[in-house]
Formats: structure tokens, sequence, C-alpha cells
């Protein structure tokens, strides 16, 4: 009887042991799945920063480059004004000249003078309709970015609502 007597307490200590293992096991994988939760909800918040932190750079380009090209244009707009305000002066100076040139003065060198104002105006008006042209372009091409970034500010969304229906 010694002998059963041994093999029931190892049975028994075997049955302990067994049941403090699964106990053991079950705590584990209740905190390995508390740790990955948190490791989820560290990489969302994570994604979530990177993601801010891009649309504040591409705003921010978006901004300076906006800014930047407002700036030249109005240079250029300013200095074509000027450069037309001169040409129209010399236009009229030309056309005063080619009156009294019909009233008897050298009508000749009159008219080409006019005609040469007038090809510099219709020449600085062509430049003029070509820095038109370019900035719709350019506000065209910055519309695209706009709403490229808005596309970036969507996918945030999106990646967003993705990670908490994973949570």
């Amino acid at each position: 009887r010694p002998c059963q007597a041994q093999v029931d307490l190892e049975v028994r200590l075997r049955k302990a042991v067994e049941e403090q293992l699964s106990k053991c096991l079950k705590t584990v994988d209740h905190e390995v799945t508390k740790a990955r939760e948190g490791s989820f909800d560290e990489i969302a918040k994570a994604k979530e920063e990177e993601l801010q932190d891009e649309l504040k750079v591409i705003e921010h380009k978006h901004r300076k480059e906006v800014a930047t090209l407002k700036l030249r244009l109005e240079q250029e707009l300013f200095q074509k004004d000027e450069l037309i305000r001169s040409l129209e002066s010399k236009l009229k100076k030309a056309e005063e000249v080619a009156r009294r040139a019909g009233q008897g003065q050298n009508c000749q060198a009159s008219r080409l003078q006019t005609n040469q104002i007038q090809e510099q105006l219709q020449f600085t008006e062509q430049q003029l309709e070509t820095k038109r042209i370019a900035l719709d372009r350019l506000s065209k091409r910055l519309e695209e970015q706009m709403q490229a970034a808005e596309g970036a500010e969507r996918t945030k969304r999106v990646l967003q609502a993705e990670l908490s229906d994973f949570e």
C-alpha cells in the first residue's frame, strides 16, 4: 500500500501542477493580449501623428509656394502695368507728333515713330497675356496640389477608421 499512496500522491501533485500550469498559460495569454492591444494603440497613435506631421509639411509648402507665386506675379504685373503706361504715354506723344506732322511737318517720320510705339505696346500686351496664362496654369497646379492634400486628409481619415475598427 505504500506504493499506492505514493502513486496517488504523485497523481494529485501532477494534477495540481497541470492546473497551476494551465492558470499560468491563461495569465500569459491574457498579458500578451493586453500588450498587443497596447502596441496597436501606440501604432495607431504614431500613424496619426505621422499623418498630421505630413499634412502640416504639405500645407506649409503650399502656403509658401502660393505666397511666393503671388508676390512674383504681383511684381511682374506691376512692371507690365508701368511699361504699358509708359508706352501709352509715348503713343499719345507720337499721335500728337503725327497730328502736327499732318499739318505740314515730317509725316513719314511721325508715322514710323507711331508704328514703332504701337508695336512695342502690342508686344508688351502679348507678354502680359503670356504672364496671365502662366498665372492661370500655376493656379490650376496649386489647386491640384490642394486637392492632393485633401486626398491625403481623406486617406488619413480612412486609416484612422480602419485602426479604430481594428481596435
